[in-house]
């Protein structure tokens, strides 16, 4: 993911979650104190008005960790 798009994602994360960058990587959905059902919805909103995209049901479910978020973003909706 280039700088800019990698910044934007880090900055949705940080934002919906309250928490600081060096954070982002340990981020997981039921895991993660911050990350609940309710945040979930707020990220998976978050990310689609950043991008300018409507995530596919499957998609919504599958965000489970930082690090899948990004590679969904990357491949299934050309984000780079």
């Amino acid at each position: 993911m280039n700088k800019i798009n990698q910044e934007k994602y880090d900055r949705v994360f940080c934002s919906v979650f309250n928490v600081q960058k060096k954070d982002l990587k340990d981020m997981r959905l039921k895991v993660s104190e911050q990350w609940d059902s309710v945040s979930h919805i707020l990220l998976i909103s978050s990310l689609e008005e950043e991008f300018g995209i409507d995530f596919l049901s499957d998609d919504i479910f599958d965000i489970k960790t930082y690090d899948l978020g990004l590679q969904i973003l990357q491949e299934h909706y050309g984000i780079n």
